[in-house]
């Protein structure tokens, strides 16, 4: 099993933006729209808003973002962690809510394990002392 970490902060405003009203982007296998975050692997691993009008920019995973100088070798560890193919996954804001910490501080984890996946909330990027759904 794989983890990809995302600053905290970056998608509590990502989530507040999704839980806005309006029309939703939608993925292939949504029935309905209901406020969301996306997860996409493409260019790197990112989260973003499902809310068509918003304008806030994906947050990359660190260490999987291809414009940061820092994450040299991002496009290895990325197919590495999440596999060759692109993809998007719907994270819907009713399946986070139960799980949100009360500090900003931290850090939302995305543990991978072949074809699924489970997140949760971690104060530092390590593979203990996580909240995972």
């Amino acid at each position: 099993m794989n983890s990809i970490f995302f600053p905290l902060k970056m998608v509590l405003e990502l989530m507040q933006d999704a839980n806005l009203p309006g029309p939703r982007r939608m993925t292939y296998h949504d029935e309905s729209p209901v406020p969301a975050l996306h997860w996409a692997k493409d260019q790197g691993t990112y989260l973003m808003s499902n809310r068509e009008a918003s304008t806030l920019p994906p947050v990359y995973a660190l260490g999987h973002d291809p414009s940061d100088s820092n994450s040299l070798g991002w496009y290895h560890r990325t197919s590495l962690i999440c596999g060759g193919d692109d993809f998007v996954e719907t994270i819907p804001l009713e399946d986070l809510r139960d799980l949100l910490p009360k500090t900003h501080q931290g850090f939302f984890e995305i543990k991978v394990e072949h074809e699924e996946f489970r997140f949760g909330f971690t104060f530092k990027p390590s593979y203990h002392s996580s909240r995972i759904l």
